[in-house]
């Protein structure tokens, strides 16, 4: 995984500089037309766009009770072992 650095320019504080890069990644997030799902080592879904919710047709909080294996069944071609996989830190 690449590190993240934050350039913080003179006077400007750390903690400003991280809210902007959190609100810049949040509107990303929010306006891309892919879906986005952040899910956990297990497939459960802890957030997903706002694309995510209108191309497949859940609300945020149906979503928050699924887990990504429901969206895309293994017999559809996405493996639990493939999840499980993709979910373990480099």
């Amino acid at each position: 995984m690449e590190e993240l650095t934050i350039d913080v320019a003179e006077g400007e504080h750390p903690a400003q500089a991280l809210r902007e890069l959190a609100a810049n990644f949040q509107t990303f997030f929010e306006t891309v037309g892919d879906i986005i799902l952040v899910v956990t080592p297990a497939g459960r879904i802890l957030y997903a766009n706002q694309a995510c919710q209108r191309i497949l047709g859940y609300s945020r909080a149906e979503l928050s009770q699924l887990q990504v294996l429901d969206l895309h069944p293994a017999e559809l071609g996405l493996d639990h072992r493939l999840v499980q996989l993709l979910a373990v830190p480099a």
